[in-house]
């Protein structure tokens, strides 16, 4: 695994280490998009890393849910931490990834 994507994975684990959160809130924990978030919750989902659990909904609208790690999350955040890998500061991430594109 490419050290860029294990330290991402790592940050974005890491901010459910303490429990569950919505997507936002990880994405206002990273100073990164929502979208960006999003994309790769969904991937580790398939994975098995994170779960989602759906919330009572409160008004209209879709039902709001919390991402949390699973077991297995759990494991590999440790695993990461193991390898001496560092999570990306706050609002790293988006300038580690802009200067990625440009080269």
């Amino acid at each position: 695994m490419p050290r860029f994507e294990a330290r991402r994975k790592l940050t974005i684990l890491a901010a459910l280490e303490k429990g569950p959160k919505t997507t936002r809130e990880i994405a206002e924990d990273l100073g990164v998009p929502e979208k960006y978030v999003s994309r790769y919750l969904l991937h580790y989902r398939r994975q098995g890393l994170v779960k989602k659990t759906v919330l009572e909904r409160i008004g209209r609208g879709r039902k709001p849910f919390l991402w949390e790690l699973t077991k297995s999350g759990k494991k590999r955040l440790e695993w990461l931490k193991d390898q001496g890998i560092k999570p990306f500061k706050k609002g790293e991430i988006a300038k580690k990834k802009k200067r990625e594109k440009k080269t």
